[in-house]
């Protein structure tokens, strides 16, 4: 999946991104999960998107990319596997 949130800030709480970790984690035990590339153009949002990253590390391919990454993002997207159901093994 692509997102270009270039235009976008992170206004998000501690709260709210585990909430919505929580919620991408749930999703992950019913269907394996794409890989998602996060196109940013701020700091703030970068790290947030960083954290989620890595809260999803074993269940979601979540990659921020910062704006004039572009290319990058695209070639990560395009070579990065969907993610087996989490609490899966592969067959």
């Amino acid at each position: 999946e692509w997102i270009d949130a270039s235009r976008a800030t992170a206004d998000l709480s501690s709260a709210e991104a585990r909430e919505t970790v929580d919620i991408l984690r749930r999703l992950g035990r019913k269907s394996a999960l794409g890989p998602t590339a996060l196109l940013v153009s701020n700091d703030v949002t970068y790290g947030m998107a960083r954290m989620v990253e890595i809260l999803l590390d074993d269940v979601a391919a979540v990659r921020p990319f910062r704006v004039g990454e572009e290319e990058e993002a695209r070639k990560w997207l395009a070579a990065t596997p969907i993610r087996e159901k989490a609490g899966s093994s592969p067959s």
